[in-house]
């Protein structure tokens, strides 16, 4: 509302002997202490002003609403998508998803040979497919950026990276969800560069996790992808999923990475949905890990990635410590003499 407007307005209920700001804030809608502001100012100032006040710097509550309500209403189709997503694979045959996780493109310590050639595997293996638990970048920004001066790469080559990975495995990569290296973009300056990537690529996408039911043929599982599940064990890697599991969400599979800890699927009995599930903990792409040398962890390496085979009858195995080439062999096999 203008000044002037206002200032009639009071003016007005002034004249039908209207004298407490609070009775005028009821006959004209304005706040009381706005109101009280203006008699101030008709009962001292002796001068007029023309132009803009500290007043006019005030929202529209009711313009405000409207806005809430609009961005509430998109908030809300977005929970009812979240709520049912799925990922129905086509096709009568077997087919394979391997998880990757840490990639940390632009670090130093990354085993870029073995991920190029993990990467090309997937991508020209037919019925292969891949799901992406975050980290894809170190992304050293904000009051880390110091951090990225000691990088092989500068931050543009390290995204160029993380962009060639994408568009090798497009229509092989039907979950991404990012990692707190990725998040820091976003934290600091509201920009997801993982979000951003993926756009027009046929994917779910979270920042935190992605929920979802995996379909082939007559098969259904319920997947829970997240970077970093909550809770730790140094005895048990696949503790926080499985207490996860078991406490909220029934799942088929959880899946994590962020703790840089041996790749390993582990069964456990999943009393909510009365059959044995997996909770998938994998591993990183960095050869050596500087920082948890740094702060006294054990650095641990074993294979990269986990792979899960999944059958249209309903059927699913899940190798633990085999090679993605020899799961994907596997695969091959299974295909042909399905």
């Amino acid at each position: 509302m203008e000044t002037q407007d206002r200032l009639e307005k009071i003016c007005n209920a002034l004249d039908d002997g209207l004298i407490t700001s609070s009775s005028i804030s009821l006959r004209t809608g304005i706040p009381a202490r706005t109101v009280r502001r203006y008699l101030e100012k008709i009962k001292n100032d002796g001068y007029e002003i023309h132009g803009k006040t500290p007043d006019d710097y005030d929202e529209d509550g009711e313009a405000t609403i409207d806005y809430l309500l609009d961005r509430q209403n998109k908030h809300d189709k977005l929970l009812e998508k979240e709520q049912n997503q799925i990922v129905n694979l086509s096709g009568d045959k077997p087919i394979s998803v391997t998880l990757f996780s840490d990639i940390h493109w632009g670090n130093a310590h990354v085993d870029y040979r073995a991920l190029v050639r993990d990467t090309n595997m997937v991508r020209d293996e037919e019925g292969a497919y891949a799901f992406c638990l975050g980290d894809l970048g170190d992304n050293w920004v904000g009051k880390l950026g110091g951090i990225a001066a000691e990088q092989e790469v500068s931050i543009l080559q390290e995204k160029s990276g993380i962009r060639w990975w994408l568009e090798q495995l497009s229509g092989k990569l039907p979950v991404v969800v990012s990692g707190n290296h990725d998040n820091r973009t976003k934290y600091l300056a509201h920009v997801d560069y993982v979000q951003d990537m993926c756009r027009g690529m046929n994917l779910l996408y979270g920042t935190d996790q992605v929920m979802f039911t995996l379909k082939l043929g007559e098969g259904s599982w319920k997947w829970k992808c997240r970077h970093q599940f909550k809770g730790n064990s140094q005895w048990n890697e696949t503790h926080a999923i499985e207490r996860d599991g078991k406490l909220y969400e029934g799942f088929d599979f959880g899946a994590h990475g962020h703790f840089h800890k041996p790749t390993i699927i582990r069964p456990y009995y999943q009393q909510l949905l009365r059959r044995v599930c997996y909770a998938c903990n994998i591993g990183t792409y960095k050869k050596s890990d500087d920082f948890a040398i740094r702060i006294g962890q054990t650095p641990h390496h074993t294979e990269y990635t986990a792979t899960v085979i999944y059958y249209p009858d309903g059927r699913c195995i899940v190798p633990n410590g085999t090679t993605l080439e020899d799961n994907l062999r596997f695969l091959r096999w299974t295909r042909e003499n399905f």
